[in-house]
């Protein structure tokens, strides 16, 4: 531990809350700044019937454990079911999909590594938050573009 190192703490609900007008949620418990760019993480709340649709993070990987619920996640070409307990990891590059097809919300925790692409939901966030505007897909697809982030099935936001 350095001089410069700082502890942490978030207390249940505590972070940096991204809202997503269908019911998403991201809560970051740690971001990029926090860890010197190696990782993010944070809570991902997924409501019945929604889901992420096929896409790839071109330079970040992503781990998921189940903390309540089950989604059916699609990591390349392998389908499971990820009940609470389960992990998952995706690496970088591959295509992976998530949806929750329960009856009550689903929880899951995420790590992104390396961090940085926890910008993106802020980002995309506050554009679908815009009260009184339709989405604009195209400032949405330019910030996961930004992100190396590619939809290969229908816009997952």
């Amino acid at each position: 531990m350095t001089a410069d190192a700082r502890c942490i703490v978030h207390g249940p609900g505590e972070g940096e809350i991204v809202l997503i007008p269908d019911g998403r949620q991201f809560l970051f418990k740690t971001v990029g700044q926090d860890t010197a760019g190696a990782y993010s993480l944070g809570e991902f709340i997924l409501p019945p019937g929604g889901a992420a649709l096929p896409h790839i993070h071109w330079g970040n990987e992503e781990a998921y454990y189940v903390l309540d619920g089950e989604f059916t996640v699609v990591v390349g070409e392998q389908s499971v079911i990820a009940r609470a307990g389960s992990f998952v990891l995706v690496p970088r590059g591959t295509v992976h999909s998530l949806r929750n097809g329960g009856t009550r919300p689903g929880k899951l925790l995420f790590v992104i590594s390396p961090a940085g692409m926890e910008r993106m939901f802020v980002e995309i966030g506050q554009i679908l938050s815009a009260r009184d505007l339709p989405p604009d897909r195209a400032a949405i697809q330019a910030i996961r573009d930004n992100y190396r982030t590619q939809d290969v099935g229908e816009m997952a936001f």
